[in-house]
């Protein structure tokens, strides 16, 4: 749980109300400033509870702190909602828009990127000598919802940094796993370049084919001769059964000559079987070849590929890992703090602000 200090310090609700916009004349830790004070105008409906203290958070400069106008301001007043301050807090919240936008009715410009009524809610404070100002200031209706609101908003910004950090240390953690799988993968990857281009040559050396094109269309054309010979082959086989029967249905005496020539058809025919069933089988040696060839040169090209791939990256991701540790130990400087764990508690008057005109305003002395 987030354990702050507190430290009272009294100033004026006007005075701190009337800080719409102010020039800094100086650095800020100078107890001077000259600023404008001007009119706020509420949104409607107007104010019904106006808060009577203030919580002054000197931030360490954190770019995590969300800062007054900004869009993660308005994240963290949704995470207000849910950190147990009181219904009046919340009705103050909901009366001021959230610090966001305080324009009344009357107030008809268009201008949605408008940042005006952010003053209600916090304004930028230089306490006096105080070492640790300028403060951001975070109003509330009592004591404890001002507590609320200074650990909310510390724990708010904390939560956003760990989040941050959490994603990049799982960056880290994936490209060191990269790293150190794909170091691996390399020479497994050279060693099947090596072996896969050993079986192209092997294979180069029993085909006539120069490259995968003119494998495709050899294999294109013994497809056809494969498939003539199948066609060729199953007429052959219905002839010699056909001669088949014939022999079969003839007398054992007699038809001498019909026998004979039967016979002779049925020689004939088987020999030109055996020879459509060599074509087919050669044909079909022929085209496994052009596919290996082609399978072969498309393996060899994509181990290649794969090597090269592991080669860039086991040269290029220590520079991405380094790059993003470097990445995370710079943002580790930047957590979110508050200077000396220490709040200033302000007590805010109700006094009417005063006539909108340039005045210099001393800060109290702590």
């Amino acid at each position: 749980m987030t354990s702050l200090k507190t430290i009272t310090v009294f100033c004026w609700w006007g005075t701190i109300l009337s800080m719409g916009s102010a020039a800094w004349s100086a650095e800020p830790n100078d107890t001077g400033l000259t600023l404008e004070t001007r009119p706020v105008v509420l949104a409607s409906p107007p104010l019904v509870i106006l808060p009577t203290y203030a919580a002054g958070v000197a931030r360490n400069g954190s770019h995590w702190f969300p800062e007054p106008g900004a869009r993660e301001m308005q994240a963290f007043l949704e995470f207000v909602q849910t950190q147990g301050i009181s219904e009046q807090q919340r009705e103050f919240l909901q009366a001021t828009a959230g610090g966001l936008d305080a324009k009344g009715p009357q107030d008809t410009a268009d201008d949605s990127n408008a940042k005006g009524g952010s003053d209600l809610l916090y304004a930028l404070y230089t306490a006096g000598n105080q070492p640790n100002a300028p403060q951001l200031v975070l109003y509330a209706v009592t004591v404890e919802d001002a507590k609320k609101m200074a650990e909310a908003y510390l724990r708010f910004a904390r939560s956003q940094f760990h989040e941050w950090v959490t994603i990049q240390e799982g960056k880290i953690k994936k490209l060191s796993e990269q790293l150190t799988d794909e170091q691996q993968k390399l020479p497994e990857a050279e060693r099947a370049v090596d072996a896969a281009k050993q079986k192209f040559e092997d294979l180069k050396k029993q085909v006539p084919y120069r490259d995968p094109g003119q494998a495709l269309n050899a294999a294109a054309e013994l497809d056809k001769m494969v498939n003539t010979a199948q066609v060729d082959i199953a007429g052959m086989q219905a002839m010699l059964k056909a001669i088949q029967n014939h022999q079969t249905s003839l007398p054992r005496d007699g038809h001498e000559a019909l026998k004979a020539k039967l016979e002779a058809m049925y020689v004939e025919q088987a020999v030109a079987l055996q020879g459509a069933e060599a074509r087919r089988s050669m044909a079909t040696k022929l085209r496994q070849q052009a596919d290996s060839y082609v399978d072969l040169d498309t393996a060899w090209g994509q181990a290649e590929r794969e090597k090269d791939r592991l080669t860039d990256d086991v040269s290029i991701l220590p520079d991405t890992l380094r790059q993003a540790q470097e990445k995370l130990a710079a943002e580790l400087q930047q957590e979110p703090k508050i200077i000396n764990n220490q709040v200033f508690l302000y007590r805010v008057g109700r006094q009417n602000p005063p006539a909108p005109q340039p005045r210099l305003y001393k800060s109290p002395e702590p």
